[in-house]
């Protein structure tokens, strides 16, 4: 399983809380898994979310062709880790957790709400996601930071709040 991103990859990231090791936030290459078991609740466990694997501001680099959207790719340059949201570091990055993992929704040529950190999508007024149940669900931007992060732990023993 190849771990980074380049031009043309899919735009979905795993949930570090479900495929990594929460305990230690540098465990991830080579030791993806699924959680034993889901206590919260399949239906309301996050597997993958959107990302967008290119954030940044627009820029013309004539060496490669001229103008595109995105500078490198969604982590930092050689970032093996991209492809996740929700926890986890890289040498000196670590992705977003708690209320600020809350996913964003940035305009194709926004160059500030665009953050590798967490998840991402292009869609107006929220995200698609793919829950532990198999089902596939559109989280509206609306979504307070706290219930983001409560669909994101596995085995929070938290009831999901009312605008899940």
């Amino acid at each position: 399983m190849r771990l980074g991103w380049s031009n043309g990859d899919v735009s979905y990231a795993g949930n570090f809380q479900v495929f990594g090791n929460p305990a230690n936030a540098a465990d991830w290459v080579g030791k993806a898994r699924f959680a034993a078991s889901f206590p919260d609740g399949q239906s309301n466990t996050l597997l993958f979310a959107e990302k967008v694997t290119r954030c940044g501001p627009a820029y013309s680099d004539p060496s490669a062709g001229g103008s595109w959207w995105g500078r490198g790719s969604d982590g930092p340059p050689g970032d093996t880790f991209s492809p996740v949201f929700a926890g986890g570091t890289a040498g000196r990055w670590t992705w977003q957790t708690g209320n600020a993992a809350k996913f964003q929704n940035p305009t194709k040529y926004d160059t500030t709400a665009c953050d590798y950190r967490a998840a991402a999508s292009r869609h107006a007024g929220g995200i698609n996601v793919c829950l532990a149940d198999g089902s596939g669900r559109f989280v509206s931007s609306g979504i307070n930071p706290a219930t983001w992060w409560e669909a994101c732990t596995p085995n929070s023993g938290n009831p999901m709040p009312s605008d899940w």
